[in-house]
């Protein structure tokens, strides 16, 4: 009886050490398939951290097809979280686009403290942005939250050689429900709608998508 119990309890560890491998396999596999990250010295990112914020994200690419790895850094107040609690205005958020020189350092070119949703805004559950991306010439902040009834907005930016600058290239918003037999509702943006909307006077909060001056 006791040897069965042994074979048993044996198989059960040879069965679980299997599955642990195949599991382990296959997370190899998935990471081979990601997208590898840009071979660049992240530290470098720190010296454009404003005094009282930390890094909430970043991405790489080549904006002006210069062959350097560009970026777009996002920044957050270390108490973000604590003074969003208390406060009845939107907390900002800056976002920063880094150019690299011929020197290979990165310039910050532009800012824009208005272009990503800060803390909770629109979201009960913390921080509405789900990434940043850049692909070629534009870069794209993505937005989604709610819980049932769901909302999305992805808005684009674009960089022109000519004017050595960027500018507001697409405003997509959707909504929609998990729970299913909703229409799911788009609005697509471009600058047929809003014409031209330089990324530092955009603002993501403001109906016109345009920031009012002081």
């Amino acid at each position: 009886m006791i040897k069965r119990l042994t074979l048993i309890a044996l198989l059960f560890f040879v069965a679980g050490a299997n599955a642990q491998i195949k599991k382990k396999e296959k997370m190899k596999a998935r990471v081979y398939k990601e997208k590898p990250k840009p071979k660049v010295d992240q530290t470098e990112l720190n010296a454009f951290v404003l005094n009282g914020y930390k890094i909430v994200t970043y991405s790489y690419g080549d904006f002006n097809d210069d062959k350097k790895q560009d970026a777009v850094l996002l920044l957050k107040k270390i108490d973000e979280e604590k003074l969003a609690e208390t406060s009845d205005k939107p907390i900002e958020r800056p976002l920063l686009v880094l150019i690299r020189g011929e020197d290979g350092k990165l310039t910050k070119v532009a800012r824009n403290d208005r272009a990503v949703y800060c803390y909770k805004c629109g979201s009960n559950f913390g921080s509405p942005l789900t990434d940043i991306l850049i692909e070629g010439n534009q870069f794209s902040i993505q937005h989604e939250a709610g819980k049932t009834d769901r909302w999305t907005r992805l808005i684009s930016f674009e960089y022109s050689k000519i004017s050595n600058s960027f500018s507001l290239f697409k405003d997509a918003t959707s909504t929609y429900s998990i729970s299913g037999g909703t229409t799911v509702e788009n609005e697509v943006k471009t600058k047929k709608d809003f014409g031209d909307i330089n990324f530092e006077e955009f603002d993501v909060y403001s109906e016109d998508l345009k920031q009012k001056k002081a």
